[in-house]
């Protein structure tokens, strides 16, 4: 891409006459670049003095970008010009394409499939255009103002918050961009291809997004995980909840929203990411100071404080985002009362008193970071008829090799203190807010994924155990695509993988509807000498999600006369509901399990970024209790564990209020199992295991279902 970020020469077609329309201002930002920029005109002419062509055709040398600004219906032959004389880059900034209806899908579509053809590359459809501030060389190909230079690289899908954050930067000046790209609707070039080209730039300080969508799951993983060894990557990506889920095919659907698992990957991968707009900012500013030693988790810290109301809110804000006040040691409350007033809090949050000088917060700077167990700094600073702000702001520019953290809040008074800190680059922050929030966005433990990760203690021998398994199944998974698969289908193949499943029987529907009372006993009692009493008996199939609110599960059936009274009673319900028997509807007797506890398990197949395992507390409450983790896959023994260890489920497995019910390891090797089964069932959409009863003998798996 050096010829799209540092081209000897563009094209402008479309660069107008008139001063205020686009192609105007376009042309007139790349010619102010310093760049040899020629305007295309259909009626010829000059613009702002050089001489316009009326065809690119009419050119005498071959551009290294053409910016493409005519209208929608021009727009393909531009492209397809541009294609035959073997333009390098064209970036398209005209919108009316898929965004605006079929008629312009269709349009972009054939855009597309011009480019994909050749070796030409096209930023947009739909897009401001790009910027670039390099070595001796600045560049605005669009048609705002040109941002100023630094070192974070900005990608935005958006044209109208591309705008906005760059005239935010030109007023904050907080940090500047090295590139600036509007990528639009995505035609061809997508934000992966610029991240991969953002990762080998080592003047690239932090990399941030702003995303409506995620072009290639599998690549961004790939890509993503590779830049993040050397820098950081910010991303905002809006509108992840999906309405749908709201009717959602199974449970595990319901539970694992498009949000959630957006959010579990960028946590793995260690991509901070924000939810509002000045969230997305501030972590930008933040992303600078910490690089690639960026993980918060479990972090702690100081605040100093010359206002009590600050310290306290702070307080709060660092708990409610799950970091730590640090409190001193009794070592550092006698160093600190050394050198502070009398009054002053020494303990947490360190109060230097509203009179503080300069020199006070000196003195109790160089104690508190000499201690190298704590995260970080948090120095807050209000303007007060005694204070001095810009002093102290030079003060804490010179730890600025420490992980101190600048708020100053207030106004006009702190203004020039800001301005000190933005000259010695550090990320000064408005209110204690901004700066948790923007900390908050890193408080991530990452995970080795996915580059060269082996799951631990699983052998292949395994893998292909369970490939063998699936195999032997496969012809039904074509008859069932797109649905549930047959209940007892699926529960062979579970107890071919030697999944912890309840003893249980299947009666096929239509059998059941012929059995006269003779042979129902008879089926009784050859049921009883398979599955132990308790029993449950139920009614499963592909079309019943929820047989309890259905009526269709009777549970506690202790004997075989209560059986057979069951058996009758789940028929004359059967027969007043219509179409429900078929050929893969069962009734099923299964062995009642002990409850002590309850957990779910689920498997979901998301379409951007592949097999997602779900857990947490299970039954018929757990959408109400939202105890959830979301494990992207492949995921190995450590992540499993840390994820078990922060759900209210491990507290009830190890002994909350009572005695131990089982081995956490149990969990962690189910998880495990179930895992390697998402890797060989390549064709599934949806598994769902609600609920895995947990008694002191172990797990049981007593509700299952499969959509493929």
């Amino acid at each position: 891409m050096h010829r799209l970020f540092r081209p000897s020469s563009i094209a402008v077609v479309g660069a107008s006459h008139h001063k205020g329309k686009v192609g105007f201002e376009l042309f007139r930002n790349v010619l102010n670049s310093g760049v040899k920029a020629v305007p295309v005109n259909i009626k010829g002419g000059a613009i702002l003095g050089v001489s316009a062509v009326t065809s690119l055709l009419d050119l005498n040398f071959v551009p290294d970008v053409v910016l493409v600004a005519v209208p929608v219906q021009a727009v393909l032959g531009v492209v397809e010009q541009a294609v035959r004389m073997k333009v390098p880059y064209v970036v398209v900034i005209t919108s009316g394409f898929k965004e605006s209806g079929s008629q312009g899908a269709l349009l972009e579509r054939r855009i597309k499939e011009t480019v994909a053809r050749s070796q030409t590359r096209l930023v947009g459809v739909n897009c401001l255009g790009y910027a670039s501030n390099l070595e001796g060389f600045s560049l605005n190909a669009s048609f705002i103002q040109s941002p100023p230079a630094g070192d974070v690289a900005f990608v935005s899908q958006s044209g109208a918050f591309g705008a906005a954050f760059v005239d935010r930067i030109l007023k904050t000046r907080d940090f500047g961009l090295r590139y600036f790209v509007s990528i639009g609707n995505k035609t061809d070039l997508t934000e992966l291809d610029f991240f991969e080209y953002f990762n080998q730039d080592p003047k690239v300080r932090s990399v941030a997004a702003y995303l409506e969508s995620i072009a290639d799951g599998h690549r961004f993983l790939r890509v993503v995980a590779r830049g993040l060894l050397k820098k950081p990557y910010v991303i905002l990506l809006p509108g992840r909840s999906d309405q749908a889920q709201k009717a959602a095919r199974l449970h595990t659907g319901a539970l694992a929203s498009n949000t959630k698992i957006t959010d579990a990957v960028f946590s793995k991968l260690g991509v901070a990411s924000t939810y509002s707009m000045r969230g997305f900012f501030n972590s930008i500013k933040l992303s600078r100071k910490l690089g690639k030693n960026r993980s918060l988790n479990n972090a702690s810290f100081y605040v100093i404080t010359n206002a009590g109301g600050p310290g306290v809110v702070t307080t709060d804000l660092l708990s409610e985002a799950g970091f730590k006040l640090q409190t001193t040691s009794k070592n550092l409350q006698e160093r600190l009362g050394a050198v502070l007033p009398k009054g002053a809090n020494v303990y947490g949050p360190i109060d230097v008193l509203g009179d503080a000088d300069a020199k006070r917060y000196s003195d109790v700077l160089e104690i508190v970071t000499s201690d190298k167990n704590v995260s970080g700094t948090i120095v807050l600073f209000t303007p007060q008829l005694v204070s001095e702000p810009e002093e102290t702001a030079r003060v804490v520019a010179r730890y600025q090799k420490k992980r101190v953290f600048p708020v100053f809040i207030g106004g006009k008074q702190v203004s020039g203190a800001k301005e000190v800190l933005r000259s010695a680059d550090i990320p000064v922050f408005d209110f204690p807010q901004d700066l948790i929030e923007a900390l908050r966005s890193f408080n991530f433990k990452t995970y080795p994924w996915p580059i060269g990760l082996v799951d631990k203690g699983v052998r292949e021998r395994q893998l292909e155990e369970l490939k063998s398994v699936v195999e032997k199944h496969r012809s039904f998974f074509d008859r069932f695509k797109g649905k549930r698969l047959d209940p007892l289908v699926f529960d062979t193949i579970l107890r071919a993988l030697r999944l912890p499943l309840a003893e249980a029987e299947f009666i096929p529907c239509r059998q059941f509807e012929k059995l006269r009372s003779s042979a129902m006993y008879t089926l009784i009692k050859n049921a009883s000498r398979k599955i132990r009493l308790p029993w449950v008996i139920k009614l499963v199939g592909p079309g019943l999600l929820h047989g309890t609110d259905m009526g269709f599960v009777y549970l506690g059936i202790k004997n075989k006369h209560q059986a057979a009274n069951v058996l009758k009673s789940l028929w004359s319900r059967i027969k007043r509901s219509e179409n429900l028997c078929d050929s893969h509807t069962y009734v099923q007797i299964q062995r009642q399990v002990p409850v002590e506890a309850e957990m779910f398990v689920g498997l979901k197949y998301d379409l951007t970024f592949g097999p997602v395992l779900v857990f947490g507390s299970g039954g018929i409450f757990a959408e109400l209790v939202e105890d959830i983790a979301v494990v992207p896959l492949p995921a190995g023994r450590d992540e499993l564990e840390d994820k078990l260890k922060k759900t209210k489920l491990y507290k009830l497995i190890t002994g909350y209020r009572g005695a131990k019910l089982i081995n956490p390891e149990m969990v962690v090797s189910l998880l495990l199992r179930l895992s390697l089964v998402a890797r060989v069932f390549s064709t599934f959409s949806e598994m769902d295991f609600n609920p895995v009863v947990i008694n002191k003998q172990g797990l049981f798996m007593v509700d299952y279902k499969l959509v493929l």
